[in-house]
């Protein structure tokens, strides 16, 4: 898959899984809208089959604040 059509398939979607290798892969959204509740986002690059390095979306992840007090 190119760059831009990994880019375009995230942001249509919002959130998708995303293989990076035979046994890699994560899952990558378009926004924090697609992160649960104590998530954030973080940017994400991958390789795909035209460049090392492409800005594919973002990931989840937990932000390390404590939402309920605990």
């Amino acid at each position: 898959m190119t760059c831009q059509a990994a880019r375009q398939l995230v942001a249509s979607r919002g959130a998708v899984v995303l293989s990076t290798g035979p046994y890699a892969f994560d899952r990558y959204v378009s926004s924090s809208l697609f992160c649960i509740l104590g998530e954030t986002t973080e940017p994400a690059w991958i390789p795909t089959a035209d460049t090392s390095q492409c800005f594919a979306g973002h990931r989840c992840r937990e932000t390390g604040l404590d939402l309920y007090g605990r």
